[in-house]
């Protein structure tokens, strides 16, 4: 081989290029350059590697990355893109709508003088999306909050989405417009027919919900509140800790439902309390003429003696196939009923599924833990409704594991007078069908 002279220049222009491109200051040997390219991200193949202005992107229209747009970003500039998003407003919504991809992990960057986070239809109708691994942030030294003006449909028609990143947004830096008279503010639809979900993130019921001054969420009118939040939620295993909201500025008494088809087919159901005090005492609502269904998508009604007799309600579910065929991660095989034999118990209940009502997920115990967080509407005159399937849970303790007795009834219809009346003292009418 023949010598080559290479001088000081080339060399330093050859440092200088490597230093540009992983942001070092390190000096290098003409021995370590190799492994100082190879070891830039993108640098062995020869890729182009972006700079900062590369992946911002002003936000001033809806949709930029709708369809194929973030399946192209990930090609373009790989795995985990740092994408920072200058300038978006309230009107910078649908983001990420209807993508074809199946994992999201993109980390997404706001810039610091951006005055809302916007989640209307996230997400929505991405069919195939199966995992949000990403991360949504604010720079550190952003020290206001961020407004959320409207979350509805934020992931509505997701139906093969298992898992959110409990940490997708960070709600230190982003909450709940709150007090205000926007017609922005709505909740509604949020995760409706994701049909596949297993857990509502924690920083869904974070960022809107009580904040550190006390403030609760408000709502631009009741359409806007609960409805079809979780419509058709399948393989939901809880809901704990959902939010209180009030009247526009925080003042107006509510008399519309807002929880209309809110808990509809939620089959796998075991929990469902509402956000509390500190202290565990119930948060208070300008509530009246509210409606909460816990029969509703019931299939097995049985009409006795002129009165409907209703064999089912959250927490099971008749036709399980709706939880096999999606992505729920629900084994086909772990049925938990009299006929089986199976019973489970709290730390194994998420594995399980049940098509028997008198085995459902949810029963006197949860029922009675529901009443318990329900908001305190007496300010408004009350006028509210709960409405349980009394028939349902006759084995659900023994089933939990909190009691031996097999024979041990545990049905809901089982609330005692002291259970009801601390529904009662809140403004509520429990109804048991």
């Amino acid at each position: 081989m023949a010598n080559v002279i290479v001088n000081d220049t080339n060399l330093k222009n050859i440092a200088n290029a490597i230093r540009e491109q992983n942001g070092e200051t390190t000096g290098y040997k003409p021995s370590e350059m190799a492994a100082a390219i190879l070891a830039i991200e993108g640098g062995g193949g020869g890729g182009y590697m972006p700079t900062a202005e590369d992946l911002t992107f002003n936000v001033s229209t809806t949709s930029p990355f709708t369809n194929n747009g973030l399946p192209w970003i990930l090609r373009e500039y790989g795995k985990n893109p740092g994408l920072t998003f200058a300038s978006p407003s309230q009107n910078s919504n649908q983001l990420f709508y209807q993508i074809q991809a199946e994992i999201f992990d993109a980390k997404i960057i706001f810039n610091q003088n951006a005055a809302y986070m916007p989640v209307k239809y996230l997400f929505s109708g991405s069919n195939n999306l199966k995992d949000i691994t990403g991360t949504f942030r604010f720079p550190n030294n952003y020290n206001n909050y961020a407004r959320v003006d409207t979350a509805e449909y934020m992931f509505g028609g997701c139906t093969m989405l298992n898992h959110i990143n409990d940490d997708l947004i960070d709600s230190s830096f982003c909450h709940w417009f709150n007090r205000t008279g926007s017609s922005y503010n709505r909740m509604n639809t949020a995760f409706y027919n994701c049909h596949s979900l297993r857990e509502i993130p924690r920083f869904y019921f974070e960022m809107i919900g009580t904040n550190t001054n006390g403030d609760q969420p408000c709502i631009y009118s009741a359409t806007y509140g609960y409805t079809d939040m979780f419509n058709c939620c399948y393989a939901l295993n809880k809901i704990e800790g959902l939010p209180v909201v009030l009247g526009l500025v925080g003042e107006a008494t509510i008399t519309s439902n807002m929880f209309r088809d809110t808990f509809n087919r939620c089959y796998n159901l075991s929990k469902l309390t509402f956000q509390t005090k500190p202290d565990g005492s119930p948060l208070t609502a300008n509530w009246t003429s509210q409606v909460i269904d816990l029969t509703a998508g019931c299939t097995n009604k049985t009409l006795v003696n002129d009165e409907m007799r209703i064999s089912g309600g959250i927490g099971v579910g008749f036709d399980s196939s709706f939880l096999f065929a999606y992505n729920s991660g629900i084994d086909r095989n772990n049925e938990a009923g009299y006929y089986t034999g199976q019973v489970y118990v709290e730390d194994t209940i998420n594995d399980y599924y049940n098509s028997d009502y008198m085995y459902s997920k949810y029963g006197h115990t949860e029922a009675v833990e529901t009443i318990n967080s329900l908001p305190d509407t007496s300010v408004a005159g009350g006028g509210n409704t709960i409405k349980f399937a009394g028939i349902v849970g006759v084995r659900t303790d023994y089933l939990k594991g909190r009691t031996s007795d097999k024979k041990f009834d545990s049905r809901i219809d089982n609330l005692t007078e002291t259970e009801i009346a601390v529904a009662t003292a809140k403004g509520w009418t429990v109804s048991i069908v």
